[in-house]
């Protein structure tokens, strides 16, 4: 078994809540991926800090380089946009129409700037740490949490692949499968945002309702519970319904 481990992906400027959760959690092995090296760098001085005061101390790892599905065969770097009056951005993006929307309703400047960062694969990250299990995977990728959700759906690393000659269906229309396999990776707890699904607060469109939907309710079928956890992310979980019950 690997370490515990949690994965966070974007939005790396210094978040204290995951602090607490990595410290009350006692997360042994954390990674931190954002395309903005800026944001990356206030993030780490924010850990130092943070950190210099616990009895606790994890490995901490931070990558420069933006997670996407578009082949980094073909496309080793991606163009990447960050608000041009703020270089520690937070809401910077592979999705030009997201920063440039969030500028505009924030009353900022909507002028971008356009940078080419290495293009990662988050399956290369899996695999580079040998992971077999992760505690905590969360994504804030403005817009492209979308895609790794669809990816990690596809792929089997959230709910096991069937394979096509293992569904048999009998009269009443109902499967039974002869191969029942585990997901790739026991991924635990998996938080994204979801307000940008489909795209910039595409989350109330027709389709967008569809398609997370179905996502949500196949996840549930393989043991996930659902959380609205905050007012732009979903958490789904396998932990216990108690451990997010707070007594009163």
């Amino acid at each position: 078994m690997n370490p515990k481990t949690l994965i966070q992906i974007g939005c790396n400027t210094g978040d204290e809540y995951v602090c607490k959760l990595i410290v009350d959690k006692k997360i042994e092995q954390v990674i931190f991926i954002d395309a903005n090296i800026n944001a990356l760098k206030k993030c780490q001085l924010y850990h130092k800090e943070y950190f210099s005061s616990k009895t606790h101390q994890p490995k901490l790892d931070y990558i420069n380089g933006a997670i996407s599905t578009v082949d980094k065969e073909k496309k080793p770097y991606i163009d990447f946009y960050i608000p041009t009056n703020n270089s520690e951005s937070g809401h910077a993006s592979l999705d030009a129409t997201v920063v440039a929307n969030q500028s505009k309703l924030n009353d900022q400047n909507k002028e971008l700037t356009t940078i080419q960062v290495q293009n990662i694969n988050i399956i290369d990250i899996f695999e580079t740490y040998k992971l077999n299990s992760i505690e905590y995977l969360i994504t804030d990728i403005e817009g492209i949490d979308y895609f790794i959700a669809r990816q990690l759906y596809n792929e089997g690393y959230l709910i096991p692949m069937v394979p096509a000659d293992s569904i048999s269906v009998d009269k009443f229309g109902r499967k039974s499968f002869s191969q029942i396999r585990n997901a790739k990776i026991d991924i635990k707890n998996y938080q994204f945002e979801f307000t940008h699904w489909g795209g910039f607060q595409q989350y109330e469109s027709e389709k967008t309702r569809k398609e997370l939907g179905y996502f949500l309710y196949m996840l549930i079928n393989h043991g996930y519970t659902i959380y609205k956890s905050s007012a732009t992310d979903i958490l789904i979980t396998k932990e216990p319904i108690s451990t997010y019950i707070q007594s009163v």
